[in-house]
C-alpha cells in the first residue's frame, strides 16, 4: 500500500459513477420498453404473473433482437471481468504475506 500516493479526486469518482449509471440505463432501456406482463390463471384457481420480453419482431423465443441483447449483456460481463480481475490481482499482490502486512 502507498498511503502518500495521490488518490482520485471526488469529482473524478463521481464522474465515473455517473457514467456507469448512464451506460447501465441505456443498456436496460430496451427491457423497459418491451417487457410485457400477463396473468396466467390455472385450473385450480391459482394466479401467476408472468413477465416476458415481446420484441417488435416477435416473442423472445423467435426474435433476432433477443440475440443482440444477449450479445450486449455478454460483452458487458466481459468488460466488467476485464476490469475486476486485474484489480483483484493487484490487491492480492499488495496483501501477500511477508511484505509487512499484519492480518
Amino acid at each position: 500500500m502507498h498511503p502518500l500516493k495521490p488518490r482520485m479526486s471526488r469529482t473524478t469518482t463521481l464522474n465515473i459513477t455517473v457514467w456507469i449509471w448512464i451506460f447501465s440505463v441505456i443498456l436496460s432501456f430496451p427491457n423497459l420498453l418491451y417487457s410485457v406482463t400477463r396473468i396466467e390463471t390455472f385450473v385450480n384457481g391459482d394466479h401467476r404473473v408472468i413477465c416476458y420480453m415481446e420484441w417488435p419482431d416477435g416473442p423472445m423465443t423467435q426474435s433476432d433482437d433477443e440475440y443482440i441483447k444477449e450479445d450486449l449483456v455478454f460483452a458487458e460481463e466481459g468488460v466488467k471481468q476485464g476490469f475486476t480481475h486485474p484489480t483483484f490481482l493487484k490487491i492480492n499482490e499488495c496483501l501477500k504475506p511477508g511484505d509487512g502486512t499484519q492480518y
